[in-house]
């Protein structure tokens, strides 16, 4: 079920499973190029919580912005469509 938010960022970026997907798949390369091993598999759902825990972090440095909280509720709406879609 998508938010205003995450049907708006949608007509951009495309659909969240299809978008975070490619993230995922370009993620996994990138760890696989540094040598860390090719075990590694990040799916969609791993990038919206690294989404989400980059949120966090800003909070945490005392970036207390209104759109951390709302990009937090985007990603947690993009990981319930994409559970959806599975």
């Amino acid at each position: 079920m998508a938010t205003k938010l995450t049907h708006e960022r949608g007509k951009v970026y495309g659909p969240p499973k299809i978008n975070h997907s490619r993230t995922a798949r370009l993620i996994t390369a990138y760890l696989h190029n540094k040598g860390l091993g090719s075990s590694f598999k990040i799916t969609a759902e791993d990038v919206c919580v690294f989404n989400i825990l980059q949120k966090v972090a800003r909070i945490q440095q005392g970036a207390n912005h209104l759109d951390n909280l709302t990009d937090i509720a985007g990603y947690t709406d993009n990981i319930k469509e994409i559970w959806n879609d599975a």
